[in-house]
């Protein structure tokens, strides 16, 4: 795996770690509009995280 694609990796990770706390947050509140949004936005970056491993 290239240096390149491990940077993109951590920053994807990192990404996923902040929308995790935002996701407790929009659960908490009780918002699921907010709810749905950042679960698409994870699922979105976990299909990043797949493709760049492959």
């Amino acid at each position: 795996m290239k240096e390149d694609d491990i940077v993109f990796l951590k920053q994807l990770v990192e990404s996923l770690n902040e929308a995790e706390s935002k996701l407790r947050e929009a659960y908490y509140k009780k918002d699921s509009e907010e709810f749905n949004k950042i679960k698409k936005f994870m699922l979105q970056i976990n299909r990043r995280m797949s493709d760049a491993i492959k």
